[in-house]
């Protein structure tokens, strides 16, 4: 089995978000441990890319060993894409009006169609 750590010392996303929008980061740098000593203590096999293409010879070399394998890839100036934003999918909206809910004091709820039992008592 090969891990591959993809180390910028930092959380990256989040670095990038608040410089965008807060033009400043804040408690975003990590000070991760040695992980090639750090998986060289269990026992598994530790290596280090200089840098991402070095993975191109590092994967071969790590799949060859038939041994537990944890490849280090420190990077710092690469760009992070964004994830795509991908918004739920909700059910249309129910037309219903909502009614006061007598176990609520009357605050207007919205009908369910799922009942939930509370000491004996069914809200729906």
């Amino acid at each position: 089995m090969v891990t591959i750590i993809f180390r910028n010392d930092s959380y990256g996303n989040v670095a990038r978000d608040l410089t965008d929008f807060l033009d400043g980061t804040y408690e975003t740098d990590l000070h991760n441990p040695d992980f090639v000593q750090f998986t060289e203590s269990f026992g598994a096999v530790g290596m280090r890319a200089n840098d991402p293409e070095d993975l191109a010879t590092l994967i071969p070399e790590a799949l060859a060993l038939q041994r537990p394998v944890v490849i280090d890839v420190p990077f710092s100036e690469l760009p992070i894409p964004r994830a795509p934003y991908i918004a739920p999918s909700r059910p249309p909206m129910d037309p219903t009006p909502r009614r006061p809910h007598p176990l609520l004091g009357g605050l207007p709820v919205m009908p369910s169609r799922h009942t939930t039992k509370l000491s004996g008592l069914a809200l729906t």
